[in-house]
């Protein structure tokens, strides 16, 4: 029904040169139908298949992509495919947004995305926490984070603050940034965040300060 909906929704719109506020009005709550019902019946495959083409074949991709967000943040929607993704990324960094894919990507199954098209991006435009989220849940991973931090750090000031805050985070037994770790993981988190700060090895040559967390 959907598929056969959106066209003739589009179509009629066009045909009777609907004013702008009564096309946007339509097209959100045409949007928001597709969304919520493909969600519940978990056909996503259609959803951004053959759903999302048709938004963007009549110019309101943006519109379909920014209705995303809610329900990811509301984790009614944990699974994009690469694709959609990367559609997501091109529409909020071309609006300057891209804090909002931080907050969608640390709601998302880490699964369903490119690894490294998303860990690329973090690093790019230091989105520190979705970094974070990456190394730690995709891999298990919670000593390259600091790496990739402190590198950061040499460029962008601001991102200092976050080497501490993670390191606090490790040293308390917690994910970052927020949630608790498992009785098993703590004592190893623990040893990979104390080995980064003091680890005299890697500093003999080089002129970064030591313990690191002095910067």
């Amino acid at each position: 029904i959907l598929h056969s909906k959106v066209p003739e929704v589009f179509n009629a719109m066009e045909k009777d040169n609907a004013p702008t506020e009564l096309r946007v009005s339509t097209v959100n709550q045409l949007a928001k139908i597709c969304i919520e019902t493909l969600i519940s019946v978990e056909r996503l495959g259609v959803l951004f298949d053959v759903i999302y083409p048709m938004f963007v074949s009549g110019d309101y991709g943006h519109v379909f992509l920014e209705l995303l967000e809610p329900y990811i943040l509301q984790d009614k929607l944990t699974s994009l495919g690469p694709a959609i993704m990367q559609e997501l990324v091109n529409h909020y960094r071309n609006t300057g947004r891209l804090v909002q894919v931080e907050q969608c990507i640390v709601h998302l199954d880490i699964g369903s995305l490119d690894f490294h098209q998303v860990v690329t991006l973090c690093r790019q435009e230091q989105l520190t926490t979705a970094l974070i989220y990456m190394y730690n849940n995709g891999l298990h991973d919670y000593l390259t984070p600091f790496h990739d931090l402190l590198e950061m750090s040499k460029e962008h000031e601001e991102v200092k603050p976050e080497i501490l805050a993670y390191l606090s985070a490790c040293l308390k037994g917690k994910k970052f940034p927020n949630g608790e770790l498992s009785v098993e993981e703590v004592p190893w988190v623990k040893a990979e965040a104390l080995g980064f700060v003091f680890d005299t090895d890697q500093n003999k040559n080089t002129t970064e300060q030591w313990p690191r967390v002095c910067f």
